[in-house]
């Protein structure tokens, strides 16, 4: 289909590292990502439809203290658009990441105690925000 771009990714990740003499899967790390692209301009060019879907795999968290934490993390996927309208010397565009809303349900362990022996901001793996939306205007200084 003319105007029509599609884009595929995969990439698998073997961390390992060595803890106590013991060799382990890196802790935090997606063991793999995907990543699906389209975009679509119109036949004229004025407008331009885009659209991302990415898979993010579960991963091993650190070793838990106290049970305050899983020990792995389930894979989560996130979708991102935007559409563009084009006109001679500028486009304004409206978008949005993140629009399944996936976030990590507790990305910093004890956070109602931060003077606790417990507290741990660094177990983050995924998204901690909601779904973002924006909108913008671009000027091309070159075609003026």
């Amino acid at each position: 289909m003319k105007g029509l771009e599609l884009t595929a990714a995969w990439r698998w990740n073997d961390v390992k590292c060595t803890y106590g003499g013991q060799l382990l899967e890196k802790p935090l790390t997606s063991r793999y990502k995907g990543l699906v692209t389209a975009s679509y301009k119109t036949p004229l060019g004025l407008w331009q439809f885009d659209a991302t879907l990415q898979l993010n795999g579960g991963g091993r968290m650190p070793t838990p203290v106290n049970g305050l934490w899983d020990e792995r993390f389930s894979a989560y996927e996130q979708v991102s658009a935007q559409v563009t309208r084009w006109f001679r010397h500028f486009s304004i565009y409206v978008g949005g990441e993140n629009l399944t809303g996936f976030r990590q349900k507790q990305p910093i362990i004890n956070a109602a105690n931060p003077w606790s022996s417990t507290f741990d901001p660094t177990m983050v793996w995924g998204p901690v925000e909601d779904a973002m939306f924006y909108a913008g205007i671009r000027i091309n200084f070159g075609r003026l």
